[in-house]
């Protein structure tokens, strides 16, 4: 399965919203901590509260529930990709 998150990982950095990237990468980490599956949502909130740097994770939320729009910065969204293929290592 973490085989699996890492591709996904690495296709979502090249083609996917910056939304979708951020939150993929929480659900691969939530799941490599908890060994189950989560929904995007629910990891995203579960790595908000463990990530140091949470506003790159909230903002994706908020995209993600269609409550706004904020900006998502490339360089934070492969920050914490980059943390979580450590993580997964």
């Amino acid at each position: 399965m973490e085989g699996l998150a890492k591709n996904e990982l690495a296709w979502a950095s090249a083609h996917a919203p910056r939304e979708y990237l951020v939150l993929t990468a929480c659900r691969a980490w939530f799941f490599h901590a908890l060994d189950r599956v989560a929904s995007k949502v629910e990891a995203g909130r579960w790595a908000a509260g463990r990530y140091e740097r949470p506003d790159v994770i909230e903002a994706a939320l908020v995209r993600q529930t269609g409550a706004g729009a904020p900006d998502i910065a490339d360089a934070e969204s492969e920050r914490l990709v980059t943390y979580v293929e450590r993580v997964l290592a």
